[in-house]
Parts: structure tokens; C-alpha cells; sequence
């Protein structure tokens, strides 16, 4: 549950990163080119995403650590991702594989 909480919280902030006008922005995958392209949509989506997110974290852990903790990664992953993407180091397979590892820890453990 907070892998998919984090999940979230990183797909709207890569939304809203991805709609801004001061960061420098590629247009190499489809992706992001349907982002850049649709501003309106995707600043919505990113915005609902946000607050599905702070809900959901508010369900796991509770109305104050809910929001500490949405803070906190907010805070985290806006952090990485201004400093990853333009470098184009890390790429969406990473991201995948990163993320199928996270699920398969917190099952387990």
C-alpha cells in the first residue's frame, strides 16, 4: 500500500513537472510529448492524482501521519525528479523494475 501511495504521489508530480514552463523539458517519448502537448489536462490529472494520493496516505496511516507522510514524499520525490529528469539518467524501465522490486518486499514482508 505505500508503494502504490509513493507510486501515485511521483505520477502526478511527473505531470506537474512535466507542465512546467520553467524547467527544461524533452519531448523524447510519447509520453511526454501527449503531456506537454495537453497543459490543461495534465495539470488536472496531476492535481487529482495529488489529492487521491494525500486520501489514500490519510487511510493508511491515519489523519496527522497521513499528512506528514504525503508531505514528506512530496517533498522527496518532486526533489528527484527535478534533479533526475533533465539528466536522463534514470529511464522508465528503471523505474519499473524499481517499482516491481518495492511490491514484491512489501508482500513479502
Amino acid at each position: 500500500m505505500i508503494v502504490s501511495c509513493i507510486l501515485l504521489i511521483f505520477l502526478g508530480g511527473y505531470l506537474l513537472y512535466n507542465t512546467s514552463k520553467k524547467a527544461v523539458l524533452h519531448t523524447d517519448t510519447l509520453i511526454e510529448h501527449r503531456i506537454q502537448k495537453n497543459l490543461t489536462r495534465s495539470k488536472a490529472i496531476g492535481v487529482t492524482i495529488f489529492i487521491v494520493s494525500i486520501l489514500f496516505s490519510c487511510i493508511i496511516f491515519g489523519k496527522t501521519a497521513g499528512i506528514l507522510f504525503w508531505i514528506m514524499m512530496v517533498s522527496l520525490t518532486m526533489g528527484l525528479i527535478i534533479i533526475f529528469a533533465p539528466l536522463r539518467i534514470v529511464t522508465y524501465k528503471h523505474l519499473f523494475l524499481l517499482l516491481v522490486i518495492l511490491l514484491i518486499f512489501e508482500f513479502i514482508f
